[in-house]
């Protein structure tokens, strides 16, 4: 890179002079350097050794698989050459031997050595070294983009050339390009600003004949408003690149215009106009593919074609493009697949298209070539093609490999993965995706709508002052021309009323008339000075009313600043709360999790003690293990669902009642019936219902059939507004008709009629054609209250 930088330095610094020979006008190559050191043991007079040494420093100054011992030898010619110099006497040979030392110690980056050198160089060589050093620099840049003290050391060579530059008249072209290197580099750091003063000031340099012409200025001008979203002056820009054009230019510049153009006419959907540029390029593509791909350029142009129902043509177009220019490289390879992918892809051929998309990314990944767009194309074709899955997939590899100079086509990425992402139910993950892309797409509109209507303003508030300017320009004009005609008029009268004045006593009436006259005129002369007096008092009120609106802008700048850092502070405490809800959430979701785990534990320590039970002790160690699975199977219901505070009784009792029959297998003769409402309860409801329901079904297959076949039925249904009725009943034999269950001491009724007082509800046992329980007047206010909550919380948040 550094070779590079010295050589386009001394090629297209030194071709504008003051007509001398200058070393670096030619390319020494390093198969020379046998042939040249014999040459020099031949050259014994100092006027022949010049063009030898000259030719021999700039040989291994540019020796490919340069060495530190061959930037020595190169210093060593120099040295020689500046000794020769001094013998000869010739100013010119000492300036050159400078010259090609400075450029060996940037070489070595010794910028010291070459900076010492500067202050005895004339100004045509102390010009060329400072461009030197400036792109030099500039190329390092390049290798470190986070450091801005080398690219501060560029731009301050740079202004010591410019005004050497203006002092000499000469090497115009080298100038532009070093600032067109400048303003590459903060194009590259994404200062548009900053690339923008650069290029503009690459222009006031140019003179259209070095390399680095006006054209091209112009096209890395439109280039860098395209990567800010800012088309319409990219296309100011490049329109004015494309007027530059003349019969004899070059065909770099040709060729780097009309790509501009079909690039930003492809952005803005303008087919016929990609059409139109691109078929330009594509007519004689081996005339320009030396500038740019012409398989890049076939891209845009088929699908234009495509979008402009002109389909039949593309594919002629590709094989004539494949006859004249054959594929010559992989990136080459790549662009062809793609474009016939994107073809293939419009004419719903997937499996084709697909096809081309791989061998696309395949040839990119070869060359380490930027294929994130190549990713969002197989992503959109998979989309429409209705594989969700791989879908989503390259779609979000293209998001990990877009750049930020892609925010429209991340905007249209975003968009394709949300819906991908809710096709396959990732519903919350596809909003935030959808949101993301919305706000892209929305800042990109708002920036290039504020940015054109700022740039309007401003040309119309341009145009208007210099009307305004031209007005008083000429109104002053016409003001001198009226002072010299009434000076010339006073003097006329002046003379007359000398001649007059020798005139007889008859002539007097008329110098009365004439004095009369001339005192109207400086009445006139009066009033055009009071006239010039207000015009001066209006523009002192023009300028301070100016000077209030441009206070009254900065005040409304402030405030709409202020306002945005406000925003920012709330959207910055609203995230805060969301993540504090999801980290609750979460916590609860663990705790029921740990308390299942806890019970399911207990429950297990209970089994293993009743295998060394009998009896009633057994049967007491059964009872208490259903009872602990009713309360862990509501817990166990919390975690595994969002809603983490409430049990829906219609899937929590079916399996309830489901372990139940298997404890009580032995009754496969008794049925369950349930009528259920989906009705959510919180878990103070919940658990006591439970343990209810428990204890029922439990006495009823234990006691109420005996060998028969029996039923159960259990059924809770909603009786008013947030208040609920739970009925258990069974046929079977019943309750002895002596039985006083408000006295009874057996610890299933007891814990029925606590339970039942727990939820503050009533209980009813009625004893006809078999056991009924009924509770009444369960309510499911708690839960009601909980969910009220939340939702004010959510609303919180959401503001």
């Amino acid at each position: 890179m550094k070779k590079l930088a010295l050589l386009i330095a001394v090629v297209f610094h030194c071709s504008i002079g003051y007509g001398q020979y200058l070393p670096g006008e030619i390319w020494i190559g390093q198969e020379r350097i046998p042939a040249l050191l014999t040459e020099l043991q031949h050259n014994r007079t100092d006027g022949r050794k010049v063009a030898t040494l000259l030719q021999l420093g700039y040989a291994y100054l540019y020796k490919d698989g340069q060495t530190q011992r061959d930037l020595d030898s190169a210093l060593v010619f120099g040295r020689l050459l500046g000794e020769v110099g001094t013998r000869l006497h010739s100013e010119t040979v000492v300036q050159q031997a400078m010259l090609l030392r400075g450029m060996i110690h940037v070489e070595q980056e010794d910028f010291s050595s070459a900076e010492k050198l500067l202050p005895v160089m004339n100004d045509t060589t102390r010009l060329k070294l400072l461009l030197c050093l400036t792109i030099f620099n500039c190329h390092r840049s390049a290798s470190f983009p986070t450091s801005r003290k080398i690219l501060d050391s560029a731009i301050a060579y740079s202004e010591v050339a410019q005004r050497l530059a203006r002092k000499t008249k000469a090497q115009w072209n080298g100038t532009v390009l070093a600032l067109e290197q400048i303003a590459n580099q903060y194009k590259g750091r994404h200062q548009p600003a900053l690339a923008e003063k650069y290029y503009f000031l690459a222009l006031t340099y140019d003179d259209g004949q070095g390399y680095t012409s006006r054209t091209r200025v112009l096209c890395d001008a439109s280039q860098l408003y395209a990567g800010e979203g800012n088309y319409y002056k990219a296309m100011d820009f490049a329109i004015q690149a494309e007027k530059t054009l003349q019969a004899n230019s070059r065909d770099e510049d040709v060729a780097l215009v009309y790509f501009c153009l079909n690039v930003l006419n492809g952005r803005q959907e303008k087919h016929d106009k990609v059409v139109y540029y691109g078929g330009k390029l594509l007519a004689d593509p081996f005339r320009f593919a030396k500038t740019v791909s012409m398989y890049a350029v076939a891209i845009n142009y088929c699908y234009s074609l495509q979008m402009l129902g002109r389909t039949v043509e593309v594919w002629p177009a590709l094989q004539s493009l494949q006859r004249k220019l054959p594929m010559q490289s992989d990136i080459d390879r790549s662009f062809f697949h793609l474009a016939q992918a994107r073809v293939h892809g419009e004419m719903k051929q997937y499996r084709e298209a697909e096809l081309n998309y791989q061998q696309s990314i395949h040839f990119a990944e070869l060359n380490n070539m930027p294929h994130g767009k190549v990713y969002h194309y197989l992503g959109k074709l998979y989309y429409d093609w209705g594989n969700i899955k791989k879908a989503v997939e390259f779609l979000r590899k293209a998001q990990s490999m877009l750049g930020v100079e892609n925010n429209s086509v991340i905007a249209n990425n975003l968009q394709y993965l949300a819906n991908a992402e809710a096709a396959i139910g990732q519903y919350e993950q596809a909003y935030q995706l959808l949101s993301k892309s919305k706000t892209l797409s929305d800042s990109l509109f708002t920036v290039g709508k504020a940015r054109l209507a700022e740039e309007l303003e401003t040309q119309y508030q341009t145009s208007k002052k210099e009307a305004e300017l031209r007005a008083q320009k000429e109104n002053i004009l016409i003001l001198h021309h009226n002072a010299e005609r009434m000076e010339q008029e006073a003097q006329i009268r002046e003379a007359k009323l000398t001649e007059t004045s020798l005139l007889s006593q008859k002539n007097q009436i008329a110098l009365q008339l004439k004095a009369r006259e001339f005192e109207i005129l400086e009445k006139n002369s009066l009033e055009q000075k009071a006239n010039i007096d207000r015009d001066k008092a209006r523009r002192k009120v023009t300028l301070l009313v100016i000077a209030l609106l441009l206070v009254i802008v900065a005040l409304l700048c402030w405030l709409f600043w202020t306002k945005l850092r406000s925003n920012k502070v709330i959207s910055d405490k609203n995230a805060l709360l969301q993540q504090l809800v999801k980290d609750k959430s979460w916590l609860l979701k663990e705790m029921h999790h740990r308390v299942k785990n806890n019970l399911h534990t207990i429950v297990s320590l209970l089994e293993s003690q009743s295998t060394h039970l009998q009896d009633d002790a057994l049967e007491a160690i059964q009872h208490s293990q259903s009872r602990i699975f009713s309360m862990s199977l509501i817990h166990q219901k919390l975690y595994q669902t969002d809603d983490n505070k409430t049990i829906d009784m219609a899937d929590y009792i079916p399996e309830l009642v489901d372990h139940l029959k298997e404890c009580f297998s032995q009754y496969r003769s008794v049925r369950i019936d349930l009528d259920i409402d989906h009705t959510a309860f919180n878990v103070e409801e919940a658990v006591p219902l439970g343990l209810i329901i428990n204890e029922a079904v439990t006495n009823s297959m234990k006691y109420a059939f005996g060998d028969h076949l029996g039923k159960i039925s259990i059924c809770l249904k909603a009786t008013d507004d947030d208040v609920y009725e739970l009925v258990m009943a069974d046929n079977g034999r019943g309750l002895h008709h002596d039985f006083d269950f408000t006295n009874s001491t057996t610890l299933g009724f007891q814990l029925i009629k606590g339970l039942t007082e727990q939820i503050k509800a009533h209980l009813q046992i009625v004893n006809e054609n078999g056991l009924k329980i009924i509770i009444s007047g369960i309510s499911a206010y708690r839960t009601m209250k909980v969910r009220a909550m939340e939702q004010e919380v959510k609303e919180q948040v959401a503001l």
